[in-house]
């Protein structure tokens, strides 16, 4: 399934129950309650944290919204089980679905030591970006930049179904001429609009983060009937970067702010993942 390295290290520590749930806890005399601290009224052990909590249920709820049909389970070893045997026909679900439970672990251990827990629809929308950064690299030696990580495929991941996604990209060479553009299609891949602009500028960086900016010239109103949208590019630290500005993960990053991306307010859902 091509999960993270870390994601991966969570599973199999899940699978052989080494993860410090309440109950283990407890049985280590650490703890007095094995309840899950979320306050769902049950027993925090390995089955509870694949699949019975009732935050992780709540996310799975949010991406089957979004046409992403993960599947239900009764206990890890039916999960487990089910995974092993789909890791052919079904990766990206099943890469999705670990990366899920890694992600919401991650916020319960916040919540935990008193901050605040990552909300459901940040947890789904990192879980996808997660699974498709995954299934999106090309697991080469090969380094293009610093920002754009490995060498990438050639192949094109669709979005969900009545989804949208927006591929953009910047380019920029030695005499500081420029461009950048953007490719919608639907989830068949059909092509629905495209855009490109030429451009002075000697900052590749900056012109990718004003590639996404453009986007406002060119959204179309039909396109907000959809389900959502996913704007993917290659540069990790513009995507980050905008991603945290977008869900207010920071009051300010630079001279941006929320208000800044509000013409994509009028779409039900937006995500932002690296090629």
């Amino acid at each position: 399934m091509k999960l993270r390295p870390r994601v991966d290290l969570f599973w199999w520590r899940l699978s052989i129950n080494a993860i410090p749930t309440t109950e283990f806890l407890v049985y280590r005399r650490l703890l007095d309650s094995n309840e899950c601290p979320r306050g769902c009224k049950e027993v925090e052990n390995s089955d509870h944290i694949a699949v019975g909590c009732l935050k992780l249920i709540q996310v799975f709820n949010i991406l089957r919204s979004w046409g992403i049909l993960i599947p239900i389970f009764s206990s890890i070893q039916e999960c487990i089980l089910w995974l092993e045997s789909n890791t052919e026909c079904a990766p990206f679900i099943g890469n999705v679905y670990c990366s899920v439970v890694f992600l919401s672990w991650k916020s319960r251990n916040k919540f935990k030591h008193g901050a605040n827990e990552d909300s459901l629809y940040t947890i789904a929308s990192n879980a996808v970006s997660f699974a498709a950064a995954s299934f999106s690299l090309n697991q080469s030696s090969e380094y293009w930049d610093s920002s754009q990580l490995l060498q990438l495929n050639s192949y094109w991941h669709p979005p969900p179904p009545e989804w949208i996604k927006l591929n953009i990209d910047a380019s920029l060479v030695s005499n500081y001429i420029g461009g950048i553009g953007g490719v919608f299609r639907d989830h068949r891949g059909r092509f629905l609009y495209a855009w490109g602009v030429n451009c002075l500028h000697w900052d590749a960086a900056q012109l990718e983060l004003f590639s996404i900016i453009s986007i406002r010239n060119f959204v179309q109103d039909w396109m907000f009937e959809c389900k959502g949208i996913i704007i993917e590019g290659d540069n990790q630290n513009i995507i980050q970067f905008v991603h945290k500005v977008f869900n207010k993960e920071t009051v300010r990053e630079g001279d941006l702010t929320k208000e800044d991306f509000s013409f994509l307010d009028g779409f039900n859902q937006v995500l932002f993942l690296l090629l």
